[in-house]
């Protein structure tokens, strides 16, 4: 049943098979549904149309480096690379708000806490032991970072 189209000979064999597939590059295929022609040439274009698309795509979605920099980031870094103290924070981003327009905005979130959050009772009571008959000549500026530095103990002893 297999052995009715064997070749015996080599170069028969490739003749026939060299032959066989040029006549089914350009034959016309047929099938229930529809017919196409299959040739060489459509499939190269095809290939080279998706290789295109295929460079398009890779191109269009790999960044470049010059819009990978976002102003964003190097009003973070900016910011970061700032060598100031500043004892008024509220203060500084008036001074400071037109260089970094974004961190200004962050920051009116960040610092707009309600008056309401913190119980009023114990921020007297903190300042009554913090303000002593030893210390009754500290500034308002002093007693104020004093106080923070109380508040914030445990976030301090972390780092």
């Amino acid at each position: 049943k297999f052995k009715i189209n064997h070749v015996s000979n080599t170069s028969d064999g490739i003749e026939i098979i060299q032959t066989s597939s040029v006549s089914t590059n350009t034959s016309e295929v047929a099938s229930p549904r529809m017919k196409r022609h299959l040739s060489t040439e459509s499939t190269s274009e095809s290939a080279r149309s998706l290789k295109k698309l295929r460079e398009n795509l890779i191109q269009k979605h790999t960044p470049s480096p010059m819009s990978s920099i976002d102003p964003l980031i190097v009003e973070i870094d900016s910011y970061l690379k700032l060598d100031t103290v500043c004892d008024d924070v509220l203060e500084f981003w008036r001074v400071s708000g037109e260089k970094f327009c974004n961190l200004k905005r962050l920051s009116q979130i960040v610092l707009a806490i309600p008056a309401t959050s913190t119980p009023s009772e114990q921020v007297f009571s903190t300042t009554g032991l913090i303000l002593n008959a030893n210390r009754t000549m500290l500034a308002p500026e002093n007693v104020g970072k004093i106080q923070v530095s109380h508040d914030n103990y445990d976030i301090f002893k972390k780092l």
